[in-house]
């Protein structure tokens, strides 16, 4: 039986939901809901109402966990990340539901950063949700005198996203002749050796980096997943063929060391027979069920590409990030239960916050790693002082020993390095 009661006239699923994710990260145990007043004997009672009642903790609801449907952003406090009702702000949070309500996207369709205010993106760079729950936590345990926060040990998971699984072997006969004949065109006497020496076996694939991550990860026992893209039918998919042989026996190789996903293509969340088809392809290379997912260019549409993933058979989500920056975006650094807003249900699809990946860096115009190395220890750091999960991404192709991949390839040793140090 819980010690730690929280009344409130009425309960709710948003209620719960947020509930649910405090007491699971940072309780040493869950709270309980109450219809009726606290009586005396009970030694931790929080009133969450207007109504005053003497020795509870008493916290006033904005009313944000009562309602349905989505408002109008401009009567929302929550845009701002200020509020006096802690656990309407996570809700607010962990929910997304300033995604519903702003409809600017960027050039692929994506919720972009750059539609928040300026207060909030000096929030969410920093895992403020959980910095303020412990916060909470601390004035809850002085109030009613007794321990209540759980500890927590940080913990990482390495992840990586791929994208072309080889930069020449799988290709088949077509697409290896027609990028023979590009380089040829273009003069490219170096791309044209390489390829020669890769094919005939005298070296390896630039972007085979599997025993690099296979090592580093499994001596150091950080838990990893990677997720293959299996489509080629979009400019922005440039998987090798999926029924190759040398696709198929890196899957198999992979997921004897690593937990593996599905990469969803870049247009699968404009329709759930597209995905259900990229799913099958994994399962039916390795025999078993795929539960994890992270949608290619972190694009996806809310709800509707959480309910099609739920529909997959998928259980774990790994998109919520930004492509273009650093930053905690929802919050927390902690893996949370999709809350579908159309439906006002909590769902059994677990996300897990994206806090940094490579490309955001490699892409930029300065193509700068040292600065990805202080925004990548800068997070490490952050989520050690909550006791978080901190969760990066890399891609094969950046960590090779090619003079383009080599400072990437030192950064990700460096940040091994760094979290056996930190956690």
């Amino acid at each position: 039986m819980s010690k730690i009661k929280l009344y409130t006239p009425r309960s709710s699923e948003r209620l719960l939901h947020t509930l649910d994710f405090i007491s699971e990260h940072f309780l040493k145990e869950s709270i309980s809901i109450i219809s009726d007043p606290p009586s005396n004997e009970i030694e931790a009672s929080i009133n969450y109402s207007k109504n005053e009642l003497q020795g509870c903790y008493q916290l006033i609801p904005e009313g944000l966990l009562f309602e349905k449907g989505i408002r109008e952003i401009s009567n929302d406090p929550f845009i701002f990340g200020k509020h006096n009702d802690i656990l309407a702000l996570v809700f607010h949070g962990l929910s997304r539901y300033e995604e519903y309500q702003i409809k600017e996207r960027d050039e692929h369709g994506r919720f972009s950063y750059s539609s928040l205010s300026n207060e909030k993106l000096e929030l969410i760079k920093r895992p403020f949700l959980d910095q303020l729950i412990i916060n909470w936590i601390n004035q809850l345990e002085e109030f009613f005198q007794m321990e209540l926060l759980s500890p927590r040990t940080p913990k990482a998971i390495c992840t990586f996203d791929i994208d072309v699984a080889y930069a020449y072997r799988g290709r088949g006969l077509l697409r290896t002749t027609g990028s023979k004949l590009k380089d040829v065109f273009s003069g490219d006497k170096d791309r044209i050796e390489e390829r020669k020496k890769v094919l005939k076996g005298e070296v390896k694939d630039p972007f085979d980096t599997y025993d690099l991550q296979k090592k580093v990860t499994e001596d150091m026992c950080i838990e990893t997943r990677h997720f293959f893209l299996v489509s080629n039918e979009h400019n922005f998919d440039h998987a090798i063929p999926s029924d190759s042989k040398e696709f198929e026996e890196l899957v198999r190789s992979v997921s004897s060391f690593s937990k593996v996903g599905i990469h969803p293509s870049y247009n699968s969340h404009k329709g759930i027979e597209t995905l259900m088809d990229e799913v099958q392809v994994l399962e039916q290379i390795l025999d078993n069920e795929i539960n994890t997912s992270r949608q290619h260019y972190l694009k996806f549409d809310l709800p509707s590409t959480f309910q099609d993933l739920i529909q997959c058979g998928v259980k774990e989500e790994y998109s919520m990030g930004y492509a273009n920056a650093s930053l905690f975006r929802a919050g927390t650094s902690f893996p949370f239960k999709f809350y579908d807003l159309e439906n006002e249900e909590i769902t059994g699809l677990k996300v897990f916050p994206l806090l940094w990946m490579d490309s955001t860096y490699y892409y930029d115009k300065n193509k700068d790693a040292t600065k990805a190395g202080k925004r990548l220890f800068e997070i490490i750091d952050e989520v050690k002082k909550v006791g978080g999960v901190f969760i990066a991404n890399w891609h094969n192709d950046k960590l090779g020993v090619s003079i383009e991949a080599r400072e990437w390839r030192d950064l990700f040793l460096k940040m091994i390095q760094k979290l056996e140090k930190a956690f």
